[in-house]
Protein backbone atom coordinates (compact mmCIF):
# COMPACT_ATOMS: atom_id res chain seq x y z
CA UNK A 1 0.00 0.00 0.00
CA UNK A 2 1.19 3.73 -0.80
CA UNK A 3 2.30 5.32 2.33
CA UNK A 4 2.38 9.19 3.23
CA UNK A 5 5.89 10.74 2.27
CA UNK A 6 5.97 14.32 3.46
CA UNK A 7 3.16 16.52 3.48
CA UNK A 8 1.89 15.26 0.12
CA UNK A 9 -0.51 12.30 0.45
CA UNK A 10 -0.60 9.49 -1.99
CA UNK A 11 -2.58 6.61 -3.06
CA UNK A 12 -3.70 4.44 -0.61
CA UNK A 13 -3.08 6.99 2.18
CA UNK A 14 -6.27 6.99 4.78
CA UNK A 15 -6.99 10.18 4.09
CA UNK A 16 -7.46 9.36 0.10
CA UNK A 17 -9.48 6.02 1.29
CA UNK A 18 -11.84 8.08 3.21
CA UNK A 19 -12.53 10.37 0.27
CA UNK A 20 -16.61 10.03 -0.73
CA UNK A 21 -17.30 6.95 -3.34
CA UNK A 22 -16.67 7.91 -6.46
CA UNK A 23 -14.27 10.46 -5.93
CA UNK A 24 -11.08 10.85 -6.39
CA UNK A 25 -8.31 12.84 -3.85
CA UNK A 26 -7.20 16.07 -5.92
CA UNK A 27 -2.91 15.17 -5.15
CA UNK A 28 -4.12 11.19 -7.05
CA UNK A 29 -5.66 12.92 -9.59
CA UNK A 30 -3.71 14.51 -10.90
CA UNK A 31 -1.31 11.94 -10.67
CA UNK A 32 -3.34 10.06 -13.09
CA UNK A 33 -3.73 13.03 -15.29
CA UNK A 34 0.18 12.98 -15.64
CA UNK A 35 0.38 9.77 -16.11
CA UNK A 36 -2.38 9.88 -19.37
CA UNK A 37 -0.58 12.94 -20.48
CA UNK A 38 2.85 10.73 -20.55
CA UNK A 39 0.38 7.48 -22.37
CA UNK A 40 -0.79 10.46 -25.57
CA UNK A 41 2.95 11.51 -25.99
CA UNK A 42 4.34 8.24 -26.27
CA UNK A 43 1.36 7.19 -28.50
CA UNK A 44 1.56 10.50 -30.23
CA UNK A 45 5.44 9.73 -30.98
CA UNK A 46 4.21 6.62 -32.19
CA UNK A 47 1.60 7.52 -34.79
CA UNK A 48 4.50 10.15 -36.37
CA UNK A 49 6.59 7.51 -37.20
CA UNK A 50 7.55 7.84 -40.99
CA UNK A 51 6.04 5.19 -43.28
CA UNK A 52 8.36 4.35 -46.42
CA UNK A 53 7.14 4.82 -50.01
CA UNK A 54 8.27 3.34 -52.84
CA UNK A 55 7.39 4.40 -56.13
CA UNK A 56 6.65 2.48 -58.71
CA UNK A 57 7.63 4.28 -61.83
CA UNK A 58 11.35 4.98 -60.61
CA UNK A 59 11.74 1.23 -59.65
CA UNK A 60 10.35 0.09 -63.08
CA UNK A 61 13.05 2.43 -65.03
CA UNK A 62 15.65 1.36 -62.72
CA UNK A 63 15.02 -2.14 -63.54
CA UNK A 64 15.04 -1.86 -67.25
CA UNK A 65 17.93 0.40 -67.29
CA UNK A 66 19.58 -2.28 -65.01
CA UNK A 67 18.48 -5.11 -67.29
CA UNK A 68 20.04 -3.84 -70.33
CA UNK A 69 22.94 -2.91 -68.36
CA UNK A 70 23.99 -6.07 -66.93
CA UNK A 71 22.88 -7.49 -70.55
CA UNK A 72 25.27 -5.67 -72.43
CA UNK A 73 27.87 -6.63 -69.23
CA UNK A 74 27.59 -10.27 -70.10
CA UNK A 75 27.84 -9.90 -73.83
CA UNK A 76 31.27 -8.86 -74.14
CA UNK A 77 31.83 -11.28 -77.39
CA UNK A 78 28.47 -9.70 -79.27
CA UNK A 79 29.38 -6.28 -78.40
CA UNK A 80 31.33 -5.95 -82.14
CA UNK A 81 28.08 -6.84 -83.73
CA UNK A 82 25.97 -3.72 -84.99
CA UNK A 83 22.84 -5.24 -85.13
CA UNK A 84 22.91 -6.80 -81.01
CA UNK A 85 24.23 -3.37 -80.61
CA UNK A 86 21.57 -1.60 -82.21
CA UNK A 87 19.09 -4.29 -81.01
CA UNK A 88 19.90 -3.57 -77.36
CA UNK A 89 19.09 0.19 -78.16
CA UNK A 90 16.00 -0.37 -79.14
CA UNK A 91 14.71 -2.84 -77.16
CA UNK A 92 15.72 0.01 -74.48
CA UNK A 93 14.33 3.01 -76.24
CA UNK A 94 11.10 0.80 -76.82
CA UNK A 95 10.84 0.24 -72.69
CA UNK A 96 11.12 4.06 -71.86
CA UNK A 97 8.36 5.11 -74.66
CA UNK A 98 6.19 2.38 -72.69
CA UNK A 99 6.73 3.74 -69.58
CA UNK A 100 6.79 7.41 -70.30
CA UNK A 101 3.39 6.31 -71.91
CA UNK A 102 2.21 4.37 -68.95
CA UNK A 103 3.05 7.15 -66.47
CA UNK A 104 1.69 9.99 -68.45
CA UNK A 105 -1.64 8.04 -68.33
CA UNK A 106 -1.61 7.48 -64.66
CA UNK A 107 -1.20 11.36 -63.89
CA UNK A 108 -3.23 11.97 -66.35
CA UNK A 109 -6.21 10.33 -64.60
CA UNK A 110 -4.75 11.76 -61.11
CA UNK A 111 -4.34 15.25 -62.73
CA UNK A 112 -6.54 16.37 -59.21
CA UNK A 113 -3.79 15.57 -57.30
CA UNK A 114 -0.42 15.72 -59.55
CA UNK A 115 0.24 17.36 -62.93
CA UNK A 116 0.71 15.08 -66.07
CA UNK A 117 4.33 14.53 -66.00
CA UNK A 118 5.06 16.08 -69.12
CA UNK A 119 8.62 16.07 -68.49
CA UNK A 120 8.43 12.00 -68.69
CA UNK A 121 6.42 12.57 -71.53
CA UNK A 122 9.18 14.71 -73.75
CA UNK A 123 11.61 11.82 -72.35
CA UNK A 124 9.33 9.33 -74.23
CA UNK A 125 9.44 11.42 -77.64
CA UNK A 126 12.83 11.62 -77.71
CA UNK A 127 13.23 7.69 -77.05
CA UNK A 128 10.98 6.84 -79.54
CA UNK A 129 12.95 9.16 -82.17
CA UNK A 130 16.50 7.40 -81.46
CA UNK A 131 14.37 4.10 -81.55
CA UNK A 132 12.95 4.95 -85.39
CA UNK A 133 16.10 6.25 -85.81
CA UNK A 134 18.28 3.45 -84.58
CA UNK A 135 16.49 1.09 -86.93
CA UNK A 136 16.64 2.90 -89.84
CA UNK A 137 20.62 2.41 -89.44
CA UNK A 138 23.53 0.18 -90.22
CA UNK A 139 26.93 2.36 -89.95
CA UNK A 140 28.45 2.12 -86.66
CA UNK A 141 29.03 5.82 -86.93
CA UNK A 142 25.71 6.52 -87.08
CA UNK A 143 24.21 4.18 -84.48
CA UNK A 144 26.98 5.79 -81.81
CA UNK A 145 25.91 9.32 -83.52
CA UNK A 146 22.15 8.29 -82.55
CA UNK A 147 23.06 7.20 -79.20
CA UNK A 148 25.17 10.04 -77.94
CA UNK A 149 22.08 12.62 -79.30
CA UNK A 150 19.83 10.39 -77.03
CA UNK A 151 21.87 11.07 -74.35
CA UNK A 152 22.32 14.27 -74.65
CA UNK A 153 18.46 15.26 -74.84
CA UNK A 154 17.93 13.22 -71.74
CA UNK A 155 20.61 15.47 -69.83
CA UNK A 156 18.81 18.57 -70.96
CA UNK A 157 15.30 16.91 -70.69
CA UNK A 158 15.80 15.85 -67.09
CA UNK A 159 18.39 18.56 -65.62
CA UNK A 160 16.15 20.97 -66.53
CA UNK A 161 13.12 18.86 -64.88
CA UNK A 162 15.07 18.57 -61.94
CA UNK A 163 15.26 22.39 -61.62
CA UNK A 164 12.22 23.03 -62.14
CA UNK A 165 9.88 20.47 -60.68
CA UNK A 166 10.99 19.15 -57.84
CA UNK A 167 12.40 16.10 -59.27
CA UNK A 168 15.55 16.05 -57.46
CA UNK A 169 16.20 12.48 -58.63
CA UNK A 170 15.93 13.83 -62.03
CA UNK A 171 19.39 16.12 -61.72
CA UNK A 172 21.87 13.09 -61.11
CA UNK A 173 20.10 10.77 -63.70
CA UNK A 174 20.77 13.89 -66.09
CA UNK A 175 24.34 14.35 -65.08
CA UNK A 176 24.76 10.80 -65.20
CA UNK A 177 23.33 10.89 -68.79
CA UNK A 178 25.81 14.09 -70.05
CA UNK A 179 28.42 12.13 -68.94
CA UNK A 180 27.13 9.10 -71.17
CA UNK A 181 26.96 11.54 -74.20
CA UNK A 182 30.52 13.11 -73.51
CA UNK A 183 32.12 9.01 -73.17
CA UNK A 184 30.40 8.05 -76.34
CA UNK A 185 31.62 11.42 -78.11
CA UNK A 186 35.08 10.90 -76.99
CA UNK A 187 34.61 7.18 -78.45
CA UNK A 188 34.90 7.90 -81.97
CA UNK A 189 32.01 5.52 -82.96
CA UNK A 190 33.94 2.85 -81.73
CA UNK A 191 31.18 0.11 -81.32
CA UNK A 192 32.45 -1.94 -78.40
CA UNK A 193 32.70 1.12 -76.87
CA UNK A 194 29.57 2.63 -77.15
CA UNK A 195 27.59 -0.29 -76.27
CA UNK A 196 29.97 -0.90 -73.33
CA UNK A 197 29.42 2.89 -71.75
CA UNK A 198 25.84 2.54 -72.26
CA UNK A 199 25.53 -0.62 -70.05
CA UNK A 200 27.67 0.97 -67.97
CA UNK A 201 25.27 4.06 -67.78
CA UNK A 202 22.59 1.81 -67.33
CA UNK A 203 23.91 0.28 -64.19
CA UNK A 204 24.72 3.15 -62.76
CA UNK A 205 21.67 5.11 -63.27
CA UNK A 206 19.53 1.95 -62.45
CA UNK A 207 21.36 0.93 -59.09
CA UNK A 208 20.58 5.02 -58.10
CA UNK A 209 17.02 4.89 -59.41
CA UNK A 210 16.35 1.84 -57.06
CA UNK A 211 17.29 3.39 -54.19
CA UNK A 212 15.77 6.88 -54.65
CA UNK A 213 12.61 4.86 -55.43
CA UNK A 214 12.72 3.39 -52.00
CA UNK A 215 12.23 6.63 -50.04
CA UNK A 216 10.51 7.97 -47.15
CA UNK A 217 7.68 10.15 -46.90
CA UNK A 218 8.19 13.81 -46.23
CA UNK A 219 6.89 14.70 -42.41
CA UNK A 220 3.01 15.92 -42.05
CA UNK A 221 2.98 19.47 -43.44
CA UNK A 222 5.96 19.16 -45.94
CA UNK A 223 5.56 19.75 -49.71
CA UNK A 224 6.31 16.06 -51.55
CA UNK A 225 9.20 15.97 -54.14
CA UNK A 226 7.25 14.14 -56.32
CA UNK A 227 3.65 13.48 -57.01
CA UNK A 228 3.63 9.93 -58.65
CA UNK A 229 -0.06 8.24 -58.23
CA UNK A 230 1.60 4.91 -58.88
CA UNK A 231 3.37 5.17 -55.31
CA UNK A 232 2.19 2.66 -52.84
CA UNK A 233 3.01 3.17 -49.24
CA UNK A 234 4.41 0.37 -46.61
CA UNK A 235 4.59 0.99 -42.76
CA UNK A 236 7.76 1.99 -41.87
CA UNK A 237 10.61 0.63 -39.59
Amino acid sequence: ACRREGPLPVCGDPQVRSAPSGTLNPDCEGEQVSMSSALDGMSGETSKAPSRRVDLSLLLRALLLAVVGFAVTFTAPLHEDIAFNRAIFVALCAALVVLAAGQFLATRRAEAQAPADRWGLTLGVVALLAGVAAIATTGAASLAFIVTVWAALGAVIEIWRGLHSGHRESLTTGVLAGLLAIALTLAGGDPVAVIGFLGAYGILAGVYLAIVAFDFSPAAGATPTRAYPLDTETAGS
